[in-house]
């Protein structure tokens, strides 16, 4: 298990969680969502707290490579591109993850993936200081899972035009719910109030 070491955390770090950080104050785009968490008893909040600790660390892996290969241009970027080249893959950067973008995680975990090989390499070369991002298979695993409910929020989205509204549960990841409504009760369509 690892713990947030507050001194142990680079610039990069800090900024990477400022980036990737919601403020808790910030509840006007919840639309009707009721945030259950608080109405769980401490048991259950440690609990869900343990089960989704895994996939937040695998995440924060493949978000914090990415911070790395776009800021470090004169080492991890000319690594990551030579890998590429090296492995036949084009050169291609992990998307970020941006939280003001529904779809960027899926971006970022489908780059991830798809160049998982480059991954692995890139962060078992000790003299690039990235050993502490590897992901194992487990790891793995769990962001292809979650790419695959995400890709489900994706199509969903992609599936239907403008003149239907799809109403997609907050960040998608404990489980990917959408109802279609293409007929407005009142309103005008893009107002909310579908």
């Amino acid at each position: 298990m690892q713990t947030l070491d507050a001194q142990a955390l680079s610039t990069e770090d800090w900024q990477t969680i400022a980036e990737n950080s919601e403020d808790p104050l910030d509840n006007d785009d919840v639309e009707g969502w009721v945030d259950e968490i608080p109405l769980l008893t401490c048991e259950e909040r440690g609990t869900l707290e343990n089960q989704v600790r895994p996939v937040r660390i695998a995440l924060a892996k493949i978000r914090k490579l990415a911070f790395k290969i776009i800021h470090s241009t004169t080492i991890v970027l000319l690594a990551w591109d030579a890998t590429c080249a090296e492995m036949g893959f084009k050169q291609k950067r992990i998307p970020r993850d941006v939280s003001t973008h529904w779809n960027s995680a899926f971006n970022m975990l489908d780059v991830g993936i798809s160049y998982q090989d480059v991954v692995e390499v890139v962060t078992n070369k000790r003299k690039l200081r990235l050993t502490e991002l590897a992901i194992d298979e487990h790891e793995w695993e769990l962001l292809r899972q979650l790419r695959s409910m995400l890709k489900v929020r994706m199509k969903a989205y992609l599936m239907f035009d403008t003149t239907k509204q799809i109403t997609i549960g907050p960040e998608g990841c404990h489980a990917v719910l959408f109802t279609l409504n293409t007929k407005p009760r009142h309103g005008n369509p893009g107002d909310g109030l579908h």
